[in-house]
């Protein structure tokens, strides 16, 4: 039994069909070796699934011959599908050709969800960087800051211990100016804790950089 979304937006469902569901391998005494555990192995249906009230897409899946740049801008399609899809090629085939398009799109896609896969495409490249999560730490999505600390962790746990200050005279200024309050390379001496220690206190009234999680 199995179910996952499929290229045009319908669930697809795998009914698994048996007389017997248990595994001789569980069962004791002499029904082990005598019952036909495989009776019915040969049924079985797959189920799709639609809402008749929404659209369903006609798309082929063609990703696979498509270019670079097709398969970078599925990153954020609105089917999980196509996304996720896109993301394999991408990593497998190692597309660094695709790199500024997908760094671009990390920042700007217009949905959540293809900022995320736009983060884990890069990561998948080896091409995520400090500087890039710096900016996903600080977005409007939960989901999305969720994940950026949790690619963050290798650069947390392979740095040493390090102190710095924003002086408070300093943080009008900056506010102003827009831009952040995190002194350069402070994410290197930050273990997981005091990072998430830092997001917590940006979004408390006194120190709002964050938007608040809802």
């Amino acid at each position: 039994m199995n179910f996952a979304t499929g290229p045009a937006g319908a669930l697809y469902v795998v009914d698994f069909y048996r007389k017997f569901v248990e595994h001789p391998d569980w069962v004791h005494g002499a029904a082990r070796s005598e019952v036909p555990w495989r009776t019915g192995a040969e049924h079985g249906r797959i189920w799709r699934i639609r809402n008749l009230k929404s659209n369903i897409a006609n798309r082929k899946p063609n990703l696979s011959p498509a270019s670079w740049r097709e398969r970078a801008q599925s990153l954020h399609d609105g089917n999980g599908w196509w996304r996720d899809t896109a993301q394999r090629l991408l990593v497998e085939r190692q597309d660094h050709v695709a790199r500024p398009a997908i760094e671009k799109m990390a920042h700007q896609a217009s949905s959540p969800l293809g900022r995320l896969h736009a983060l884990h495409t890069l990561d998948g490249l080896h091409a995520l960087t400090p500087a890039i999560l710096l900016g996903a730490l600080q977005e409007d999505s939960a989901v999305v800051r969720e994940h950026a600390v949790g690619l963050s962790e290798r650069w947390v746990a392979s740095t040493s211990e390090a102190d710095d200050t924003v002086l408070r005279s300093q943080i009008k200024a900056l506010r102003a100016e827009g831009k952040s309050l995190m002194p350069e390379g402070l994410e290197q001496g930050l273990a997981m804790q005091e990072m998430a220690d830092l997001l917590a206190f940006l979004q408390k009234p006194e120190g709002r950089l964050l938007p608040e999680v809802k």
